[in-house]
């Protein structure tokens, strides 16, 4: 005859076991806490904001800027080209994935007063209508191009049109390797800033590239040095790297 009161222990003491192990593992899989904080919430056009995370239990990020523009770093900075209210966003994801958070703020950006008064007078500041700092960068270029990542170096020459985008804003189109276009840089005096965008790859859509960067204009030379990640799908590849671009007008 069995033994029916040591097989309930047996049962017991397993049902236990498991709820101790499932315990054990839930203490571990901490949710993850999204959390940044800008530099300011009130800024200039044209001003820098640098955001700050926070984020506890996690280790991979999606930031929406509320112009447009994403990031996926983990502080990435801003820069604003128009006034108006933008909603910013952070989805953190959980170290062990699956699981995310998501933290938001409200950056306000207000026009320069000098801007405001180069529309009021509706001539760009000097009485000619020509004022525009975009103008110095606008040319069709001879660029000489190397990209730096892991596998190797990957080197290319090109012409590459740079056209005036707007008051303080240039568009460059074929980046990088004459395969990415339309992007579209800040400008500040004689350089220029790529804020963080992403691109898809012209000969496969289903590719993406995060670039940002910064240039200088020395007389006719445009020099820009920028950074690069790939997505495939949506998803970091883990591929990335680094690029000079090197053009005479």
């Amino acid at each position: 005859m069995k033994n029916t009161n040591n097989s309930n222990k047996r049962a017991r003491f397993i049902s236990f076991s498991a709820l101790l192990f499932t315990l054990s593992l839930s203490s571990c899989f901490k949710q993850p806490t999204a959390c940044f904080e800008p530099s300011s919430t009130n800024v200039k056009v044209g001003q820098t904001v640098q955001f700050t995370n926070c984020s506890e239990n996690s280790n991979d990020f999606e930031w929406d800027f509320g112009d447009g523009a994403v990031s996926s770093s983990e502080n990435p900075s801003h820069t604003y080209s128009s006034a108006g209210s933008y909603t910013v966003s952070l989805d953190a994801n959980a170290k062990r994935g699956g699981d995310w958070d998501e933290a938001v703020s409200t950056i306000t950006v207000t026009a320069d007063s000098n801007d405001d008064d180069n529309n009021n007078n509706g001539n760009g500041g000097n009485g000619n209508g020509n004022d525009n700092p975009s103008d110095k960068f606008d040319a069709i270029y001879s660029v000489d191009e190397t990209v730096m990542t892991a596998g190797g170096n990957a080197f290319k020459s090109y012409l590459v049109d740079v056209e005036t985008f707007g008051a303080n804003k240039v568009k460059v189109t074929e980046m990088v390797l004459n395969e990415l276009v339309d992007v579209v840089a800040e400008v500040s005096g004689d350089s220029l800033y790529i804020n963080t965008q992403l691109l898809t790859w012209q000969t496969d859509p289903d590719y993406q590239y995060e670039i940002e960067g910064i240039g200088v204009l020395e007389v006719d030379q445009l020099t820009i040095n920028y950074t690069i990640k790939e997505y495939y799908l949506g998803v970091y590849t883990g591929f990335s790297g680094t690029g000079e671009w090197i053009g005479i007008d």
